[in-house]
């Protein structure tokens, strides 16, 4: 059995690559020209990223692992100290946010005169903001990982709960139906949001512990 409190220094170092990888794609956005070595950059900015998905790989090794940490250790899974756990690192500045964005820049508009694109709230509330569409205050639309994130935290959260025993199969299931949707959608020619791609991908980010 793995400690659940070992610390893993080189996953911090990952993530800060990942970090950067996001940040520069967003920072740096060159006009660039047609010749091969100007197409060799935009292809190499254009691919930064990936850094999501690294962080999407480590959110779903780190809880797979304290998921069965604490069922090997205990004899069964706590959804409820799971999601409250979960909750704790990202909904309270989360929700600092959207009072400032639903609240108080809805307060500071109708003074100044000036109109923002904010969506429904309940889209943000929800964490159901990577399905919505239309564009938007570019503050908000960038947290649509965290919408992920916490989609994916309740989809796996019952994974671990009622199916701990089986994990492997569940995990062969979803990354199966994942590679099915990928060859339908490039053969079909289907668009799809990069962010409802990724929500479907996710299981084949899940590492195979058991």
């Amino acid at each position: 059995m793995v400690d659940q409190k070992k610390y893993y220094p080189q996953l911090d170092a990952i993530r800060g690559i990942a970090f950067l990888l996001v940040f520069g794609f967003h920072a740096y956005n060159p006009s660039l020209g047609l010749n091969i070595i100007s197409q060799f950059f935009q292809f190499i900015i254009s691919h930064l990223l990936f850094g999501l998905d690294v962080f999407f790989v480590l959110s779903s090794f780190l809880l797979t692992l304290l998921g069965l940490n604490e069922f090997e250790r205990t004899g069964k899974f706590s959804f409820k100290n799971y999601f409250l756990r979960r909750s704790l690192r990202i909904w309270p500045l989360y929700f600092l946010l959207m009072f400032f964005s639903f609240v108080v820049l809805k307060i500071a508009q109708h003074y100044s005169g000036h109109q923002l694109t904010l969506p429904p709230a309940f889209w943000y509330l929800f964490f159901i903001s990577n399905f919505y569409l239309p564009g938007h205050v570019f503050f908000l639309r960038v947290l649509w990982t965290l919408s992920i994130e916490e989609q994916f935290y309740i989809f796996w959260g019952i994974c671990l709960l009622f199916f701990q025993n089986y994990l492997k199969q569940v995990i062969v299931i979803f990354a199966l139906v994942s590679i099915a949707f990928i060859v339908f959608q490039t053969l079909a020619g289907v668009g799809i949001t990069s962010s409802l791609l990724n929500f479907l991908n996710l299981p084949l980010n899940i590492p195979c512990l058991i």
